[in-house]
């Protein structure tokens, strides 16, 4: 909980922040509401792109001291005139754990009207509606007498898609794997069973002589690419 320490800081109480126009700070948050797109600017709008999807530390911006502390430089001097922030290892560790998210937590959060329990979200917020091919319809010569069975049937509509996606979608789109698709016949395969349980997992792979246990982790190794082209 001890404060870092700063190098560049003047003696003295550092200066009273004052938010710009359409800028706030409140209890260590702040909200900057300046930047904006106009319609059709495609080169904004990637800039803004590549300015959200940044990493969070820039690795040319980081240094060793010789008793091994971390020194992380500044883009630019702060008001108060710092311009690096010393580290122990433990403490710059800690600190980059904390920009990492927990499972299953929620990374895009809504408020005001478009928040899950507000009352004028359906307002805003169209509902979804099943999406169903258009039918070319082809005009027939009308008959003067109609006659059943004159006209073709109607092609049936089709099946609504699945609410969530499969298992088997959710690996393709992940690792690009078609786990569904027989490497020997060519052919699709077809869900059985889901087998959670560890026991039954080893047995059947036993079974079929393939390995049981998991590989061993791979020893520790550094990035294989330390600067990224942002």
């Amino acid at each position: 909980g001890r404060r870092v320490e700063r190098l560049g800081q003047p003696a003295g109480e550092p200066p009273s922040f004052e938010p710009a126009r359409l800028c706030a700070a409140l209890d260590g948050f702040s909200l900057h509401a300046q930047v904006h797109v106009p319609s059709g600017d495609r080169e904004r709008l990637e800039h803004l792109c590549r300015y959200v999807t940044r990493p969070p530390i820039a690795a040319e911006r980081l240094s060793l001291l010789p008793e091994g502390k971390v020194v992380w430089e500044l883009r630019h001097p702060w008001r108060d005139g710092t311009t690096h922030f010393v580290f122990d290892p433990l403490t710059f560790l800690a600190r980059l754990a904390a920009l990492v998210p927990h499972p299953r937590e929620h990374l895009l959060t809504y408020h005001g009207v478009l928040a899950p329990a507000s009352s004028w979200r359906d307002e805003i917020v169209p509902a979804p509606t099943a999406s169903q091919p258009a039918i070319e319809t082809i005009p027939h010569p009308v008959p003067s007498q109609a006659t059943p069975g004159l006209l073709p049937p109607a092609p049936p509509s089709p099946p609504p898609p699945p609410p969530h996606p499969t298992w088997a979608e959710l690996m393709k789109r992940v690792f690009e794997i078609d786990v569904l698709h027989c490497t020997r016949c060519g052919g699709r395969r077809r869900l059985i069973a889901l087998i959670t349980d560890s026991l039954v997992a080893r047995r059947i792979l036993r079974h079929l002589d393939l390995p049981s246990e998991p590989p061993p982790p791979a020893p520790a190794r550094p990035p294989p690419q330390r600067v990224l082209g942002f």
